[in-house]
């Protein structure tokens, strides 16, 4: 792996097993800058689309890297990654970060444990657009996100979310056990 990528910590590997985890197979992932994963077996997923195919010139790591990242990540869980492109395009889109909203936060209204922030465009960050029914990203419940990020790119922080899957997740096995 290129040098100026981390190496997948706990909570990568944390959030990586619950969010692949949750999927049904056929459930599509997009990992923005990257591409379209698909969960396709028990413990697998395809990469079938790449974004931004084209090396950008004043980035820090390419879409491989960060797909090759995404690889080391699912040897972790044990999980695969095959590579099963059927679409590969570079995306011009407009990015909307209003400057009068730098340094806004907000989470979750059905209080799932997402947090969204918006911060400058930044190389190597991923940033999610709020949709027009201010869908939350993380639990997918409509009318949870203020109305004024609608349109808008933020940056999303799962980390309460991850650590509310993990509770559930275990309170799920204590139950089963008893």
């Amino acid at each position: 792996m290129q040098e100026n990528i981390p190496t997948p910590n706990k909570e990568d590997i944390e959030w990586a097993y619950l969010l692949w985890n949750s999927m049904t197979v056929g459930g599509e992932w997009t990992l923005p800058s990257v591409g379209v994963y698909e969960r396709t077996g028990e413990v697998e997923l395809t990469l079938k689309e790449i974004h931004y195919s084209t090396p950008l010139t004043d980035a820090v790591t390419s879409v491989f890297d960060q797909h090759h990242w995404i690889m080391v990540l699912a040897d972790l869980i044990g999980w695969r990654i095959e590579e099963k492109v059927e679409r590969a395009f570079d995306h011009t889109i407009e990015v909307n970060i209003p400057d009068e909203m730098l340094g806004d936060v907000s989470i979750c209204n059905a209080r799932c444990g997402a947090m969204f922030r918006v911060e400058p465009l930044s190389t190597g960050v991923n940033y999610t657009m709020i949709d027009d029914d201010a869908t939350c990203p993380c639990c997918g419940g409509k009318n949870c996100v203020d109305d004024v990020l609608k349109g808008v790119h933020v940056v999303l922080d799962d980390g309460g979310w991850v650590l509310k899957q993990a509770r559930i997740a275990q309170n799920k096995i204590i139950a089963e056990e008893e």
